[in-house]
């Protein structure tokens, strides 16, 4: 496929137009999902991917691609796409019910009017402004997702108000200087448990992390909920407490999440300044960056590509930041799961990113706690999930943060979570959807701790 005709109009838009472009090619904006057995097809796909041409919102798979393009370039990249299957101009399918025949090629739009969805939530956040923290330190609503500063102030006033409890841990710093937190979360021994002579239960620790990109606003409210479940002793997670530690980071990319909040709603990567001879782009995927199989298939060598892998595993201080933190505490924390939440696609995923011909060890052991937890969380709102491998259901994705925490950390129990919805609203999900979310996905990961077995010491 020929990209050069309209690559440099499209590679990372916003270092290119700015503001005022970059609300252009938004206005007109929709997405659309293709889904096709053509490998030509996925190929070409790849290829924009890889890139940067397009903001195509997760690797191209069989199971369908959904691509971020404006009405002025529509056709011209549609038509491009479908040159790789040698079909004229009469053969393109806008919203098909069924595939063509040959390649069984659907085109389709799932989200017709891009800017109506942001200028609805838009208006939400303007009539629901971001609650202040309340004195006690124990509440956030989620009703309305929140900005940087309300979320770092309330992590801060709950470490203050619940110190026996709750420890606010400075990890480090990003690339633009903002701290990275993550709250610890645990019960004291009681006098019981310090007395007794007979072998206990021995506590383990769980790392939850959310937002490694910038727009999945819903993770961050998730990440918050369970914290706040965790912390206030809520039904939902009684006993855990008791066999777990908890360490949990709802920002892991706060630039990036602060940038999705300034200026670019649909903003990914991190905010790290790349510049060669050639042009100018920001960010690193922090999710292709972790050091296990790293600059493998599905991490972008192009600066401007949205899954950019960075110049070296572990090259920004985000990923670094944790890699550093996670080696300091080894033979404090002896770890037992590990969770990192996206959006979108509802799945439920193991590793391996990095490769589809081999499965982890304890794969099975890791689908069956998988399966109690996706019951667990239909169970509640009759959200269903899939299961299996990350490479299998998605797509290969080398250097990813789940990879890293079984191939090096050595935790069996380490998932990736792409919370709501199946692509109606995308990275766009309503905030009337957020409590329902965070309520069913907390029941799954609690029903999923429940699950793994207990260690006697």
């Amino acid at each position: 496929m020929h990209i050069s005709t309209f690559a440099t109009k499209l590679i990372n838009r916003e270092s290119l137009t700015g503001r005022n472009g970059l609300a252009l090619f938004i206005n007109s904006s929709r997405v659309y999902r293709i889904v096709t057995n053509s490998s030509a097809v996925l190929s070409s796909l790849a290829e924009l991917y890889d890139s940067g041409i397009l903001d195509i919102w997760g690797m191209p798979s069989r199971t369908g691609t959904d691509i971020l393009i404006s009405s002025q370039e529509e056709e011209s990249i549609l038509m491009s796409i479908l040159s790789s299957t040698d079909r004229g101009k009469s053969d393109l399918m806008i919203n098909s019910s069924s595939p063509n025949s040959g390649d069984n090629f659907l085109l389709k739009v799932i989200i017709p009017n891009v800017k109506k969805l942001l200028d609805q939530q838009d208006q939400h956040q303007y009539n629901h402004p971001p609650s202040r923290v309340k004195s006690s330190g124990g509440f956030l609503t989620w009703n309305e997702y929140h900005p940087l500063e309300t979320i770092t102030e309330w992590m801060e006033n709950l470490a203050k108000f619940y110190p026996e409890t709750t420890t606010l841990i400075k990890i480090g710093e990003s690339w633009e200087g903002l701290p990275m937190h993550l709250m610890k979360i645990s019960a004291p021994p009681s006098e019981k448990e310090h007395n007794s002579t007979q072998k206990s239960f021995q506590k383990r620790g769980v790392f939850i992390d959310a937002t490694i990109h910038a727009r999945e606003w819903v993770t961050t409210s998730v990440a918050t909920w369970v914290i706040k479940e965790l912390v206030t002793d809520s039904p939902s997670g009684q006993g855990l407490l008791d066999r777990y530690d908890f360490y949990i980071a709802p920002i892991l990319n706060p630039d990036g999440y602060r940038h999705s909040w300034k200026l670019n709603r649909l903003w990914r990567k991190s905010r790290r300044s790349i510049s060669n001879w050639l042009i100018a782009c920001r960010g690193v995927d922090l999710n292709r960056n972790f050091g296990h199989e790293w600059g493998g298939q599905g991490a972008s060598r192009s600066s401007c590509s949205s899954s950019y892998r960075g110049n070296a595993a572990f090259s920004e201080p985000e990923t670094r930041a944790v890699k550093e933190w996670v080696e300091k505490m080894k033979g404090e924390v002896d770890w037992a799961a590990y969770f990192t939440l996206h959006s979108y696609g509802q799945k439920w995923m193991t590793p391996w990113g990095y490769t589809n011909t081999v499965l982890p060890r304890d794969y099975r052991e890791m689908i069956r706690v998988a399966r109690i937890g996706t019951r667990a969380l239909r169970a509640v709102h009759g959200t269903e999930y899939e299961v299996g491998s990350s490479s299998d259901m998605l797509y290969l994705a080398a250097g990813g943060s789940d990879d890293w925490w079984t191939g090096v950390v050595g935790v069996t129990y380490s998932y990736t979570l792409e919370l709501r919805d199946t692509g109606l609203w995308g990275f766009l999900l309503p905030s009337s959807q957020i409590q329902d979310t965070v309520e069913e996905t907390w029941a799954g990961i609690a029903a999923s701790l429940k699950a793994i077995p207990t260690r006697l010491v």
